[in-house]
């Protein structure tokens, strides 16, 4: 007897699922194969990576490239760290020299500026004081010193020993030189001792009289002052 067996019209559909799957393991594959021979640092944009991406501990220092780590890149602690021991104590240094209770050295010369500016509300010939105070005491009184100034420069008791200028005063020893630097509605101008007896070896006087009535005046100028 012959059988004969009916086929039914319809198509089974586990051939194209199954199709799709392996064609899904393939892809996977060859997906990770690819990545891991073609992705290099030439392959990733510059900025896209960032901390969470990177695995932590997973770095080391073979990954750092030498001398790219700065110091502003590492914390506070880690910078206290990396300080080395204190090196040994270096030789001692030679002795200052303190000038405090001494004066002013044997034929050493002293210089500064002066001046006084105001408004004369006496006559004309009104005299206005300023004091000179000199940087150490000096080793002869102060009433021995005899105070003169620079010929030309329009003070009183002119010395050609003051040979200097306003720009690089000199005195001989144990005078003071005045020398002129500016001024304007003034007559003379006179260098004296302090008459003040607690500080004689400290401070001189400049004495300028006013040449206007009622207006204003002032004086300024340089001294020199050498030990004798």
């Amino acid at each position: 007897m012959t059988v004969v067996t009916a086929r039914s019209g319809r198509r089974s559909s586990s051939a194209p699922a199954f199709a799709v799957a392996v064609l899904a393991l393939v892809v996977a594959f060859a997906g990770g194969a690819f990545a891991a021979t073609k992705i290099d640092g030439k392959t990733i944009k510059k900025g896209t990576v960032a901390s969470k991406q990177v695995k932590n501990g997973s770095l080391t220092g073979t990954d750092v490239k030498d001398g790219s780590i700065a110091k502003a890149d590492l914390d506070g602690a880690t910078v206290a760290a990396l300080q080395g021991p204190a090196g040994p104590a270096g030789p001692q240094g030679p002795a200052g020299t303190s000038m405090l209770g001494q004066t002013i050295p044997s034929g050493t010369t002293v210089s500064g500026g002066f001046g006084i500016s105001g408004y004369n509300a006496g006559p004309a010939g009104t005299v206005h004081t300023t004091y000179v105070e000199l940087p150490l005491p000096t080793q002869q009184e102060i009433n021995d010193i005899e105070i003169v100034s620079a010929p030309g420069s329009g003070y009183a008791n002119p010395d050609a020993a003051c040979s200097g200028s306003r720009l690089a005063p000199t005195a001989p020893a144990g005078k003071v030189c005045l020398y002129s630097g500016w001024g304007f509605q003034f007559g003379t101008v006179t260098g004296s001792q302090l008459s003040n007896p607690m500080s004689p070896t400290y401070h001189f006087k400049i004495r300028v009289e006013a040449s206007t009535a009622n207006a204003q005046f002032g004086v300024e100028g340089v001294w020199a002052y050498t030990a004798p």
